[in-house]
């Protein structure tokens, strides 16, 4: 059997709802900064308005996704996942940024065909 190298498959039904950010760092320091995530469909923000129903958190992906954890409260600002798609640029600071986790999870999201990103 002879192969290029490549794998294909059809997207063409692929849906997604759910965003998940992880960043994978050596114990100790997995924390997560970030201003603004945004995804365009069809030239729109899904990530803002009217999207109001989103839910954000942060988790430790290894032991329990589903489990919220704290983001950082910082000169009295709580720094939760909802700062990162509020479509503002946090200037000189950041949006979000969590104490604990590797994982930044939106749930949510309108159902979007991922061939429309």
């Amino acid at each position: 059997m002879t192969t290029s190298g490549k794998v294909f498959f059809d997207t063409t039904n692929i849906q997604f709802n759910t965003h998940v950010l992880r960043r994978r760092i050596p114990v100790g320091d997995d924390q997560i900064m970030l201003n603004e995530i945004q995804v365009w469909v069809n030239d729109v923000n899904i990530m803002v308005e009217p999207t109001n129903s989103l839910i954000g958190y942060f988790a430790d992906w290894d032991v329990d996704k589903d489990a919220e954890l704290l983001p950082l409260d910082f000169g009295g600002i709580v720094r939760s996942v909802a700062r990162v798609y509020n479509n503002n640029l946090e200037i000189g600071t950041f949006g979000t940024h969590s104490i604990d986790g590797n994982a930044l999870i939106i749930k949510e999201i309108p159902l979007t065909n991922i061939n429309d990103i």
